[in-house]
């Protein structure tokens, strides 16, 4: 198995890189036969890096994690997990519903100094209720990765930029975990992100084709005062990216009176979207009630919900014996 020729610009750097990724991570195949990108010079090294990055994750078999504690729980057990990805604990929250059959799951994202414990809490646990699995992670800059002075907007626009392409990743790496995961069914896997988590789930689900479906929760496309706007959707661009899911279904909710993501903003992205698609408005700002977040996930329990068994009748069973 090899990744490529891709070229890197510093040939030093590349060798400590995979170094690193290879000290986290067990894989399939032995770590010596992959392929070093090659030194070369220009600006295409950075997006070699970038392919090579997203390629280390699809090749991955099994991602490094460590249990830091378990619970029992109405409905299930609360699970305290630590990652290791790219030399960084990424601290996660998985809650797993009771039972033995191979359960749904969903990829849960949080807004803006929000964390993995507030997410789970609002929209995990309406999944467990509808006996779907929900793992949260806390992005770069928020709960136990936070800085501990200030806010997640206190940095930046340039590390910002680095850590978007950074949690993306790292999304990618949890969904290859919940892929492998022996209690849960990997061909039925969701996202739900809220707010800049919508932002970014729409991009990872826009790369993953293990997201089967989406929900977009106070997101939508870019706002009309984005500075450098044609250069940022260069970057990241949601009516892209929507397009990209390719009939995967879509449910969108959001406040009619929403001033952080205006209305506007989520209509632009639900028409850009194919079918199926749906979009619902809520009598609120950017908070959306409980009642909303229950709705959600009753849409994906209806996505994921096992095909019904094919009937039969007794005049079809004549015709075959005959």
């Amino acid at each position: 198995m090899k990744i490529g020729s891709s070229s890197l610009i510093d040939g030093n750097a590349c060798t400590e890189y995979w170094n690193r990724q290879f000290s986290t991570l067990h894989f399939t195949n032995r770590p010596e036969a992959l392929t070093l990108p090659t030194l070369t010079q220009g600006g295409a090294g950075i997006f070699a890096i970038r392919k090579a990055r997203l390629e280390l994750i699809r090749v991955t078999h099994k991602i490094h994690h460590s249990v830091r504690s378990e619970k029992d729980i109405q409905g299930g057990r609360r699970i305290l997990l630590d990652f290791r990805w790219g030399g960084e604990e990424l601290p996660a929250l998985l809650l797993m519903p009771s039972g033995r059959t191979r359960a749904p799951a969903a990829l849960l994202l949080h807004g803006l100094n929000l964390d993995k414990e507030k997410m789970s809490d609002m929209a995990g646990q309406a999944l467990l209720r509808q006996g779907i699995a929900s793992l949260t992670l806390d992005l770069p800059l928020h709960g136990e990765r936070s800085r501990g002075t200030g806010t997640a907007t206190d940095t930046n626009p340039f590390d910002m930029m680095r850590r978007w392409r950074g949690a993306q990743e790292e999304c990618l790496v949890a969904l290859r975990y919940m892929a492998r995961h022996p209690a849960l069914d990997g061909a039925r896997l969701g996202l739900v992100g809220y707010s800049l988590g919508a932002f970014l789930g729409l991009r990872v689900a826009a790369e993953s084709p293990a997201v089967k479906a989406l929900v977009i929760a106070g997101g939508g496309d870019l706002p009309d005062y984005t500075p450098f706007i044609s250069v940022a959707r260069a970057f990241s661009d949601p009516l892209k990216q929507v397009r990209q899911l390719g009939g995967r279904p879509l449910f969108m909710l959001h406040g009619k009176y929403d001033k952080a993501v205006p209305p506007k903003q989520a209509e632009r992205l639900f028409q850009a979207a194919r079918e199926p698609k749906k979009l619902v408005w809520w009598d609120c700002g950017h908070v959306l009630p409980p009642d909303a977040i229950d709705s959600a996930a009753s849409w994906l329990a209806e996505q994921f919900k096992p095909p019904a068994a094919p009937t039969f009748s007794p005049e079809e069973i004549r015709r075959y014996t005959l």
